[in-house]
């Protein structure tokens, strides 16, 4: 019903922890790690899309209002809601208008027929937007207009105040709380809700129809994995790569930390390449070891370093900086990355080795990880699928 798909459904109880997904919540502020509704006067949620230029998808049915580009909104869409349910009385329906902001794409025209599940457009970062995503909200029939802002750039003025202070002072929240909803809630009750529209039949001049999907179907079960519960479709993907068939008890465990060794097997099964190349040896790694070819490949051809004491520590974990630059090694290689000025992440300093990695984690959303990337973390075996994954058009 979202009109992204997402992982995690939106849940005002518990909004830190799909920060990455819902990045600024409704009726909220701009101000930093804070994720309170009702804490300022923004009057949608910005969405998070899984991929890049990800299927927008119309939360409910009728028709295109506005399909167009403006300055500020970039490429944005704005849908009309006829005889849909009342938020403040289910017993009764209503007129609603969804917007679709910072579009890449838009794939309908204004008057076009909707329905529910129609791919309306891709998501993108055009407008005044500095990384892609979905800027969605629902406003009520009475708005004076759409997509609804509850202040004026003169109201703001007039207080002294730039943008972004006006909404964490809450300017104009009494006008976002009377022509706007909360768009997400909205959608979530209207999905739990046996109902069926009592809209009378209207015969509309034939117009053109949107290219329609069948509504997606996200399985919540993994077919070979017992203990997996998020991030099925990528854990499941390396198992029909043939990757990794996790463990012998049928168990992926997916928060444990990916390590040394198991990180070179996986790369190089994902790459499809041979362990091949000049042997190095190591004190504590056996010739008979399944993963000694692996990791003398990967020594000697520089993916990977051992210890200053000799040592390769197998078993050793790897950060989430030293994980990404050795899987973007064996995949990509490392020339194919260009040193950089600027760090996309709010702790990687640019003059940090592994920040060029980090550059191409963000640009080509290789993991789930928006502000902060937190490079001296483990890197758990789940984040490693999600990047491989990620990067399957890549080999």
């Amino acid at each position: 019903m979202y009109p992204l798909k997402t992982k995690t459904p939106y849940n005002p109880d518990n909004l830190a922890a799909t920060a990455n997904i819902f990045t600024t919540m409704y009726l909220g502020n701009y101000v930093f790690w804070d994720y309170d509704e009702w804490s300022g006067s923004h009057p949608w949620v910005d969405i998070v899309p899984q991929i890049k230029h990800d299927n927008v998808f119309a939360c409910l049915s009728w028709i295109v209002y506005f399909a167009g580009t403006s300055a500020s909104n970039g490429n944005y869409i704005v849908l009309k809601h006829d005889w849909v349910l009342d938020p403040s009385d289910f017993n009764s329906t209503t007129t609603l208008y969804s917007s679709h902001l910072h579009l890449a794409e838009l794939c309908v025209k204004t008057w076009d027929r909707i329905s529910e599940w129609d791919i309306i457009g891709k998501s993108g970062n055009t407008g005044n937007s500095t990384w892609e995503h979905l800027h969605f909200q629902i406003d009520t029939a009475t708005a004076p207009f759409h997509p609804y802002w509850p202040f004026t750039f003169k109201e703001a003025a007039d207080a002294w105040l730039g943008f972004f202070d006006a909404v964490n002072k809450w300017l104009g929240i009494e006008n976002a709380r009377k022509y706007t909803i909360n768009p997400l809630v909205y959608l979530d009750k209207v999905s739990s809700h046996k109902w069926t529209s009592n809209a009378p039949t209207i015969n509309l001049a034939p117009i053109s129809v949107p290219k329609t999907v069948p509504k997606p179907v996200i399985s919540n079960k993994s077919k070979y994995f017992n203990d997996i519960k998020d991030n099925i479709e990528e854990i499941d993907y390396l198992y029909n790569a043939w990757v990794t068939k996790g463990y012998s008890d049928w168990t992926f465990r997916p928060e444990s930390n990916i390590t040394r060794s198991e990180i070179l097997i996986m790369a190089y099964k994902f790459k499809k390449l041979e362990p091949t190349g000049n042997w190095v040896n190591f004190p504590d790694v056996l010739a008979s070891d399944f993963a000694y070819p692996y990791i003398s490949s990967a020594s000697s051809r520089g993916y990977i370093k051992w210890y200053s004491d000799g040592n390769f520590c197998p078993n050793n974990p790897v950060t989430r900086a030293e994980a990404i630059a050795i899987i973007l090694n064996i995949v990509i290689w490392k020339e194919k990355f260009s040193t950089t000025t600027t760090s996309n992440f709010q702790d990687v300093s640019s003059t940090d080795w592994y920040c060029r990695y980090t550059n191409f984690v963000s640009v080509n959303w290789l993991l789930d990880t928006i502000g902060k990337f937190y490079p001296n973390d483990n890197m758990k075996r789940k984040d490693l699928a999600v990047m491989l994954y990620n990067l399957r058009d890549r080999v």
